[in-house]
């Protein structure tokens, strides 16, 4: 009976957890981890509000990157919601003809805001011309950091971390109405 109650908590527990959103509108999340995360719509915003930079391919990325990581999952764009206003915001890395930067996408109701860290500006890997960062998503919880300095940071909603190859460089959050960065990386 008792482990009957165990599975039961633990399936209750799971299901209230889900980190997908109410669909409101058509840049709300269905599949953080799906193909899905690129639209149209993101593309067009790049294109015509970011002029130079575009968004990278998978093979603009070392060859070792492949060996931390699935080839069906898109290393340079992830989809959350980072601010709980129930619409999707998107973290893309971006490139131009030597450099990559970090942007966030904050969705809303008929397009997107866009927010350009100035704490990530990185040149492509001297040998291979390549890109050697990628995006995944942060939920919500508390992170340590004892290495360069012990550190602690209590996340109250998705984030999104910006890893260098299996190493986690930094992750952006939101916190009082802005978006912040912890680095987790002696800079």
């Amino acid at each position: 009976m008792r482990l009957i109650i165990i599975i039961l908590s633990i399936i209750i527990i799971s299901a209230c957890s889900s980190t997908d959103l109410p669909d409101k509108t058509h840049t709300s999340i269905k599949d953080i981890n799906s193909n899905e995360v690129i639209s149209k719509d993101i593309k067009a915003y790049v294109s015509k509000n970011l002029a130079g930079w575009s968004l990278p391919d998978t093979s603009d990325y070392i060859k070792s990157w492949w060996s931390f990581y699935d080839k069906s999952v898109i290393p340079y764009a992830v989809k959350t919601d980072i601010n709980d206003d129930g619409i999707a915001d998107y973290g893309l890395i971006l490139k131009n003809d030597s450099t990559f930067r970090f942007v966030i996408l904050m969705g809303n109701k008929d397009s997107f805001t866009h927010w350009v860290s100035d704490d990530f500006k990185k040149s492509f890997n001297s040998v291979e011309k390549k890109i050697q960062f990628g995006l995944t998503v942060q939920p919500p919880g508390r992170i340590d950091i004892a290495i360069p300095e012990i550190k602690s940071l209590i996340l109250k909603s998705n984030a999104i971390n910006l890893m260098e190859f299996e190493m986690r460089d930094c992750i952006f959050y939101w916190d009082n109405g802005k978006i912040k960065v912890f680095n987790t990386k002696n800079k």
